[in-house]
């Protein structure tokens, strides 16, 4: 039996305790008090073309000799999915609010579909581009972890000033003729 095999099977046999261990160690090497810097209830990340946004909530926590951390936070009909597209979200929060860091902010996601709406730890690694990422594992992480990961309190929900694409439509909402003008930084977002 190989090395990296023993791992996988303790893995299938008890997660719990992989997700355990590696959210101890992140608590270990990565806690530490951070200010909570942007708390952006409609940030977007631009598609092809600069149409349809795809939109969450984004918290960045930060503090001086400690690698950010970012909280999203998306509801359904809000554009691809943090699921499906989390990755160029992180890039897009990266690029955006924290240009000179050497890594992307530690990415930890809310996908609110109940029943499976908690947080997740997701480990991004390089992909084949410079500041392009890749997902390669997701864990799951308490309100409770990330509180003591960030210093201090975060918000769970997507926000009071969360607009849905419904009520946006109905409304002409500003952000989604905008989508269409020069004033945004746009990330491109593969299609599926």
């Amino acid at each position: 039996m190989r090395l990296g095999s023993l791992d996988e099977d303790l893995r299938r046999a008890h997660p719990e305790l992989v997700t355990r261990r590696v959210i101890a160690e992140l608590l270990r090497e990565a806690a530490a008090a951070r200010e909570r810097v942007v708390d952006d209830h409609m940030f977007a990340v631009y598609g092809q073309g600069g149409i349809y946004p795809a939109t969450f909530r984004l918290q960045l926590f930060t503090t001086p000799g400690a690698r950010p951390v970012a909280v999203a936070i998306q509801a359904t009909n809000e554009g691809p999915s943090l699921a499906n597209a989390g990755e160029h979200y992180a890039e897009a929060v990266w690029q955006q609010h924290c240009p000179d860091e050497n890594r992307p902010p530690i990415w930890i996601e809310r996908f609110l579909l109940p029943p499976y709406d908690d947080f997740n730890l997701i480990t991004l690694r390089s992909g084949e581009e410079p500041d392009q990422l890749r997902r390669s594992r997701h864990t799951p992480i308490t309100v409770e972890e990330i509180c003591e990961l960030v210093g201090g309190l975060i918000g769970t929900g997507r926000g009071e000033g969360f607009r849905s694409a419904t009520t946006r439509a109905d409304r002409g909402d500003p952000l989604l003729r905008a989508v269409r003008g020069a004033a945004a930084t746009s990330v491109s977002v593969p299609s599926a």
